[in-house]
């Protein structure tokens, strides 16, 4: 996705649809909280990413993030984002099943035990 400046990607409040990863350009993160005018709270440069919180604890977007600059952005949307989370986490526990079960100590658990372990 090509943006250009003072672009809104997402907005505080919204459902969140994409995870965003970013190419090209700057961003700011802006944060209202209740009256007050939006406080600039990050700025993201080539290789940052945002939009994941919305999608990982499925709530509204915690903040609105605007590009600076001219910028390409990659989106993920919310069903990939998700489901690379389990893949990643699946792999991750198997690994440390695999790592548990080669300790000495560990040897007369059994499988279930072990996968609580990790």
């Amino acid at each position: 996705k090509e943006v250009q400046p003072d672009d809104v990607v997402i907005s505080q409040g919204e459902e969140g649809d994409n995870f965003y990863v970013i190419e090209e350009g700057a961003f700011e993160a802006f944060v209202q909280r209740g009256e007050a005018a939006p406080a600039k709270v990050c700025e993201y440069g080539p290789g940052g990413m945002f939009g994941e919180l919305a999608l990982m604890y499925n709530a509204n977007r915690a903040a609105t993030v605007k590009a600076a600059s001219a910028g390409k952005l990659w989106a993920l949307d919310r069903d990939s984002f998700q489901m690379m989370l389990v893949t990643t986490e699946n792999t991750r526990s198997k690994q440390y099943e695999e790592f548990l079960e080669n300790v000495d100590i560990l040897q007369d658990l059994t499988k279930y035990e072990v996968a609580r372990l990790s």
